[in-house]
């Protein structure tokens, strides 16, 4: 994942600093303190993993000794996601962000056992345009900026979520997903 991330984006750095593994099994674990959250569900709510301020925070939480250096220049958070088997429900969707002003997202706090998070949420509009693609296969990835440092007009969040496909199979296997977090520093 780091070279592939460095390769097609440009990257200096890269860092891998977490990962999921969503199925619809890990649906009825409750999220407590001592849960593993490498196990999830699919999140079936729109949702942007950082925001302007929590994305800097993560920084200067995972990389203390030199975030203020590393924050002074171009910073991206990007989440690779790849099928474990070919995903027939719960599919991925990302909304395109040129549908979307700033004004369409809010903040969700997250409290974790040694930290609080945010996240961005996404308000709904008719507006908004999604993206998906059906039946990908464990042998192609879906790259997600999550946070991006940059205020030059290019996206900085993308908003995605889970969703029941009405074209799935009622019979469809439950999908399963890894989705690995990194970091880039350019």
């Amino acid at each position: 994942m780091v070279e592939f991330l460095k390769s097609s984006t440009g990257a200096k750095r890269v860092l891998v600093f977490d990962h999921s593994i969503r199925t619809k099994k890990n649906e009825a674990k409750k999220l407590t303190q001592e849960t593993n959250t490498s196990q999830r569900a699919p999140v079936m709510l729109v949702h942007c993993d950082y925001t302007e301020e929590s994305g800097p925070l993560r920084v200067r939480q995972l990389l203390k000794d030199e975030a203020e250096d590393l924050l002074s220049r171009c910073v991206a958070f990007f989440n690779v996601w790849k099928p474990v088997k070919t995903v027939e429900e719960r599919l991925l969707a990302m909304f395109d962000v040129t549908s979307s002003p700033k004004d369409d997202f809010f903040k969700l706090y997250l409290h974790y056992m040694n930290r609080v998070g945010e996240n961005y949420l996404l308000k709904y509009s008719p507006d908004h345009k999604w993206w998906y693609f059906p039946r990908m296969a464990p042998e192609q990835v879906i790259v997600l900026k999550t946070y991006g440092s940059e205020t030059d007009g290019r996206a900085r969040f993308v908003g995605h979520s889970a969703f029941k496909d009405p074209a799935s199979s009622p019979n469809a296997p439950p999908r399963e997903s890894i989705e690995i977090r990194t970091m880039a520093f350019f």
